[in-house]
């Protein structure tokens, strides 16, 4: 198997296995290639964050091609090319089922490390078993709060935004959303909330995944978190039904700023672990 930067010369051959959401967010793509076929048959796309760090965003190898090192070749030349670029580390945030795909079987192999401390769960609910609850006395009916589609923020709002949660000291998960492209979100099901002044205030974030609509940000700042938080859910919640019916699956995981404690509410504890989201890096400079 040999490992390769792809570029404008070979991208026909690679780029098409990688989804859209990904090639939008994502700076730099690898190739793999069958020597004796010259088949190409796997792909990894990562992305640069900040100047000193590189996190996988994608990895792929085809079914006839697994368990023939095609995965370590892509993860070892992303790897010589962080070090050539004076990368500090390699990171990964690797959500899985409970049947591995592999994936942490090949960080591991190339000397990533697992960060148990970061490790959580990954919980589901159906649309159906999901209740708002109108009677506990939380209403944004009258609080000046608007909910917006993300499509409908333009990116200097988006922009603006990030200084201003940044400057103000604004929750973590809402900090590292902002930070990311906003075309890898699921544009009927992600919102974000504008205060009287037409600043964002709160943001409910999701991706599409294998397992149903996984929310990746859901957090809010400033005097309504509550009410603010609720007036996202709640229409987030009406476009999923129509977009997915009631059989379709929310799935969340504790890293979201207010998630999971909203979750246990909205089920009452009718939701399933389906896997479990874990943090992998790699230290060059160890």
């Amino acid at each position: 198997m040999t490992g390769t930067l792809i570029n404008e010369t070979n991208s026909d051959l690679f780029l098409p296995a990688v989804p859209t959401e990904v090639l939008l967010s994502s700076d730099m793509f690898i190739g793999v290639t069958d020597e004796e076929t010259d088949t190409a048959c796997g792909v990894l796309a990562a992305a640069a964050i900040g100047d000193h760090v590189l996190a996988i965003r994608f990895l792929w190898v085809a079914d006839e091609y697994r368990g023939r090192g095609a995965g370590k070749e892509l993860v070892l030349t992303l790897m010589e090319a962080a070090e050539d670029m004076n990368a500090a580390s390699v990171v990964c945030v690797h959500s899985r089922g409970n049947v591995s795909d592999g994936v942490s079987e090949t960080l591991t192999g190339c000397g990533f490390v697992k960060d148990d401390e970061q490790t959580v769960p990954i919980y589901a609910a159906t649309l159906s078993e999901i209740r708002l609850a109108g009677d506990a006395g939380i209403s944004s009916k009258t609080s000046g709060i608007k909910i917006r589609p993300l499509a409908a923020i333009d990116d200097v709002k988006w922009q603006v935004a990030g200084l201003n949660w940044k400057s103000a000291d604004g929750p973590a998960a809402g900090l590292r959303a902002l930070s990311l492209r906003r075309g890898v979100y699921d544009s009927e099901l992600s919102f974000v909330a504008l205060d009287k002044n037409e600043d964002i205030c709160g943001m409910l974030l999701v991706e599409r995944t294998g397992f149903g609509c996984e929310i990746k940000a859901l957090s809010a700042m400033g005097k309504n978190v509550p009410i603010t938080l609720y007036a996202l859910i709640e229409n987030a919640l009406d476009n999923a039904n129509k977009v997915l019916g009631e059989d379709g699956r929310i799935i969340i995981s504790p890293v979201a700023s207010h998630s999971m404690e909203l979750f246990e509410q909205l089920t009452g504890g009718a939701y399933i672990t389906v896997g479990e989201t874990a943090v992998y890096t790699y230290d060059i400079q160890a």
